[in-house]
């Protein structure tokens, strides 16, 4: 597979107009780390920053929430509803076993959902208000159990994400966030697959089952449906024959594919994703990932730490600091690459 069509189709060589129009492309953005996913949404963009992508945020025009795989991402609040239809009750099955363990029995879980419910009506509410909504309807929120109830009622469609309140996420009514009428696909499943392919491909059944968590068996059937060719191979992209990129952690370009053969070589995979559910950012060139960075946010400053996994070519000393600057742009302060 063509380790460069993947680039330019995730919009990294061929930026979009917007936020929006980059989560749109993309279906769904991840955002365990929620920096990182402003970054990778911007970077995708032709100019906009990562304080751009917070202010969508904000306005509600984008929603962080959990979606594919129980796991949270970036979505717009028109896709969010027809996705949750066809994932949500899957993660919920796949996570009754935990809820059992940890005392969420349904009566349990009605009970919360119900006070959630109440709680953010008209409110947008910090995680600590939700707590002491919680804990006034007797449910238990401590042994991790609190992110496994706010993750139930995302899922259900009770709550959503709402904007920033000073340092603090805050979670807002599903109804007051998302259109009434939003519109569904008539095959959700097909779409979903359509959407992975235009902005992921060259790419597998398989890449697509483990970046959606839904059974591949479906998954062929609503390729078929649609006339996919998740098989074929895609040429090179002279966009990207002498591109650097710095990507952040978490980045679709690494956590998009079951197989990363195309884009990785095997013996830096550990480099890349040590275990502990943490992907670190990547340092791309030519359509490879090659190496990782770190940040060090200063008040003037971002500095920059890349660690190569072998010596980069000379040639690449000039495309390293244009990436650089790319950065700068997206975070509104200098880069400075030690």
């Amino acid at each position: 597979m063509t380790a460069h069509a993947r680039l330019a189709h995730q919009a990294v060589t061929a930026p979009r107009a917007s936020p929006v129009e980059v989560v749109a492309h993309l279906g769904a953005v991840q955002a365990q780390d929620r920096t990182s996913a402003l970054w990778a949404v911007a970077l995708r963009t032709r100019d906009a920053t990562a304080a751009d992508v917070e202010a969508d945020l904000a306005r509600g025009a984008l929603l962080r929430t959990h979606v594919f795989r129980g796991t949270w991402q970036l979505v717009t609040p028109s896709d969010l509803p027809w996705m949750l239809d066809l994932v949500g009750p899957r993660v919920l099955a796949g996570a009754a076993r935990r809820y059992e363990q940890l005392g969420l029995d349904a009566k349990t879980l009605a009970r919360a959902t119900k006070a959630i419910a109440r709680a953010v009506e008209g409110a947008a509410l910090t995680r600590e208000q939700l707590t002491d909504a919680l804990a006034r309807a007797k449910v238990p929120t401590d042994g991790g159990r609190l992110s496994h109830v706010l993750a139930h009622a995302e899922l259900t469609k009770v709550i959503t994400s709402g904007p920033i309140r000073g340092k603090q996420t805050t979670h807002a009514a599903f109804d007051e966030r998302v259109p009434r009428r939003a519109a569904h696909p008539d095959d959700p499943i097909a779409e979903l697959a359509r959407r992975y392919l235009d902005s992921r491909g060259p790419a597998t059944v398989q890449d697509l089952a483990w970046w959606s968590g839904l059974p591949i068996q479906e998954l062929r059937a609503a390729a078929a449906r649609a006339g996919l060719d998740f098989d074929r191979e895609a040429p090179p992209s002279p966009a990207t024959a002498k591109a650097v990129h710095l990507l952040p952690a978490f980045d679709e370009f690494f956590i998009a594919y079951q197989d990363r053969a195309a884009i990785l070589d095997p013996d830096d995979h550990r480099d890349i994703n040590a275990g502990g559910g943490m992907i670190r950012p990547l340092l791309v060139v030519d359509g490879r990932i090659v190496g990782t960075w770190s940040r060090r946010l200063t008040a003037s400053a971002l500095h920059v730490t890349v660690a190569p996994f072998r010596p980069l070519p000379k040639r690449r000393a000039r495309a390293l600091e244009a990436a650089g600057d790319r950065l700068a742009h997206v975070v509104g302060r200098p880069v400075v690459l030690d």
